[in-house]
């Protein structure tokens, strides 16, 4: 009996089909754009870097409450109980069952016919056969332990379970990418929202300028110095300038609504504490790259691809395993009595046990064509798995490039600003010694705004940029 359990157990460990074999890495360690550095991994909670307690505090409330987060949780967990469900099949399924049943007969059907003529209705003995008469009316008890078990020779139940347990990591993965998103969501809404914040304090500088020259010239024209047409052009050009600030207030409430909903609020639950104006966050000068072949394990979606393919060829290993043979231990204990009062007697017992064997011979090219239909589908896994691969290294080399080129730009516009500084000091200067006019001093100051107008739109694309940077590198969540 030992050496029966014994050979019993390892029969059960033999898996027919493909083991799985991680995919070989084709992703070099050395980037082909300059701008970061590999010398430090890349960082795992990279909005901390922008040094702005506010924003740390939203990312913080949109991983705990939003709703899309909540949901792949539960999609995470509705994964783990259908790997319990499929690893159910290891063992032994027991069942109880008790019932009662009350049957009447038909005269004319096969039970009285079995009476035959010559019938005893008197004794209740039928007088050529002897055979007892079987009541019209009959009551039946029962009670069993069912119990059936799959041996699981040729590992059927251990590729289910095992694909069960890749689709379960891909969800996580899905919940861990769904992560990654919202955390640059919240990042890019909050620095959308201070860009036009701060959008909305120039413009409103450059109207105060242009204000007074609209006054300035307005004077000339009370005085006889100035003409209509400049006056009527200062008045055009203030309208259309004030013309910009509603749509960088529609902007800011846009991203206010949008941070409270990520955040799991309703749209203006958090007006009162973002239509405060502050600073525009400073991006960090170097980001940690890391190797790039890092993103193999950094990045959720090439992950939750790996995932599906380790699936896929799980799959294939359930298709040839349902060419093998099936055995099934069957068993059933209990009572049975046509008296309820002698369901628990010694005489009432009942039972039976049993086994299955059962090989497919012909299923009409069934199991040939899932077969092939699972190699296709690992086919699919396997290209889908390489195909995400080139596209996150391409997606990373591209915004490191674009975030190198947008601190270039900020440099030199920078560079702009400070000298357009010096020509504003020197301009002030002219017009203090009545050198200049009013009129060129103000277009001077002027210029300088548009120039520091150039440079925040400029530094908002580098927030951005960098942000779409840290998504790319992924995240080990």
């Amino acid at each position: 009996m030992n050496r029966w359990l014994l050979t019993l157990v390892f029969l059960t460990g033999c898996r027919v089909g493909p083991d799985y074999v991680p995919p070989e890495s084709c992703v070099s360690d050395q980037w082909a754009t300059q701008g970061g550095t590999i010398e430090a991994p890349p960082m795992d909670y990279w909005w901390e870097s922008f040094e702005d307690p506010l924003l740390n505090c939203l990312e913080e409330e949109a991983a705990t409450y939003n709703y899309d987060l909540a949901a792949a949780e539960s999609r995470i967990l509705r994964a783990r109980a259908l790997v319990e469900v499929a690893a159910a099949n290891y063992y032994p399924q027991v069942f109880f069952d008790a019932n009662a049943t009350k049957t009447y007969f038909s005269k004319n059907g096969p039970v009285f016919a079995i009476q035959g003529p010559g019938s005893n209705q008197t004794t209740g003995l039928n007088t050529q056969n002897q055979l007892p008469q079987i009541p019209q009316k009959q009551n039946l008890f029962n009670t069993a332990f069912d119990a059936t078990w799959e041996i699981d020779f040729f590992g059927l139940t251990a590729r289910m379970v095992e694909a069960q347990v890749a689709a379960y990591q891909t969800i996580i993965e899905e919940r861990n990418g769904l992560l990654l998103t919202l955390f640059a969501e919240v990042a890019r809404n909050y620095m959308e929202l201070r860009g036009a914040q701060a959008h909305i304090q120039l413009t409103q500088t450059q109207l105060n300028l242009l204000q007074q020259e609209v006054d300035f010239v307005s004077r000339r024209l009370q005085g006889g110095l100035g003409n209509q047409l400049d006056l009527r052009r200062s008045e055009a050009e203030l309208r259309t300038l004030a013309a910009h600030i509603p749509s960088y207030h529609a902007q800011m409430y846009q991203n206010i609504y949008a941070l409270s909903v990520l955040t799991g609020r309703e749209p203006e639950a958090l007006l009162n504490t973002l239509q405060i104006i502050d600073n525009l966050p400073t991006p960090i000068a170097t980001v940690p790259m890391g190797l790039r072949s890092d993103l193999l394990r950094r990045r959720p979606d090439i992950r939750e691809a790996e995932w599906n393919l380790a699936q896929a060829n799980a799959l294939v290993g359930v298709a040839i395993a349902s060419f093998y043979p099936t055995i099934t231990l069957s068993g059933l204990a209990g009572t049975q009595s046509l008296q309820l009062k002698d369901l628990f007697k010694s005489s009432s017992v009942t039972y039976s046990y049993g086994v299955d064997f059962n090989i497919p011979i012909y299923t009409g090219g069934y199991l040939e064509a899932n077969l092939s239909a699972n190699r296709a589908a690992f086919e699919v896994a396997y290209a889908t798995y390489q195909q995400t691969v080139l596209n996150a290294v391409q997606e990373a080399e591209s915004d490191l490039a674009t975030w190198s080129q947008d601190s270039e730009t900020v440099t030199f516009l920078q560079q702009a600003v400070d000298s357009h500084q010096q020509v504003v000091h020197l301009s002030e200067e002219r017009f203090k010694q009545g050198l200049t006019s009013l009129k060129d001093h103000l277009d001077t100051q002027r210029e300088m705004i548009l120039n520091e107008q150039n440079l925040l739109t400029a530094q908002i694309q580098q927030l951005l940029d960098q942000i779409s940077l840290f998504k790319a590198l992924g995240g080990c969540i």
